[in-house]
């Protein structure tokens, strides 16, 4: 039997995102209108979502977005990505923690079972 293939190195994409970090926001443009496209859509949408998940969510640009939403329009976002710095800045950026909203936790993706 063949070995097991390794398609990403995690280790990588976490110290090339860890770097990134304090940076991030002097190059996020095609993220911010990835997020704003996508929110656009979820506003066509007729139904409104108890759970979403920011899977790799960088700075935190979907929820940023998603903030212009009603608030019934997603519960709960949660968001998380491989690099725990890059999660912090999501969480820092948004403050989605402290949201009046509802309570959206920021974690590391290694740490979400999906």
């Amino acid at each position: 039997m063949a070995e097991r293939i390794e398609v990403f190195d995690r280790q990588l994409l976490r110290q090339r995102r860890e770097r990134a970090v304090d940076t991030l926001p002097e190059f996020d443009f095609l993220f911010r209108e990835v997020a704003a496209r996508l929110v656009d859509r979820l506003e066509d949408i007729r139904r409104d979502f108890t759970v979403a998940l920011d899977l790799g969510c960088h700075n935190g640009v979907v929820a940023n977005e998603a903030a212009r939403l009603p608030a019934a329009k997603i519960g709960t976002l949660f968001q998380a990505d491989i690099s725990p710095r890059m999660a912090a800045a999501a969480q820092d950026d948004t403050g989605l923690q402290r949201s009046w909203r509802t309570k959206r936790p920021c974690r590391s993706a290694m740490a979400v079972s999906i």
